[in-house]
């Protein structure tokens, strides 16, 4: 096994970087291809805000006035 080696970017390394435009599956607020973590106090609505939030992307329906594009939902209610 090859070990991988942390090597930090220079400031101007940093910047030279050319970056993939990001694909929104909710409109700048939920990006393609991530990892999200919603979290918050408890008893706060998350659940229901979160189940609201994959009904809407799972039936391309419009999520607290952003555009969704519709597709797969995996819901994990981990507490």
């Amino acid at each position: 096994m090859t070990a991988i080696t942390y090597r930090p970017l220079t400031f101007p390394a940093l910047l030279a970087l050319e970056l993939p435009v990001l694909q929104w599956i909710v409109d700048e607020l939920l990006p393609r291809g991530s990892l999200t973590l919603f979290s918050g106090r408890e008893k706060g609505g998350k659940s229901l805000l979160m189940f609201s939030l994959a009904v809407c992307v799972a039936q391309g329906r419009g999520f607290l006035g952003r555009s969704v594009r519709a597709g797969p939902v995996l819901l994990v209610p981990a507490e």
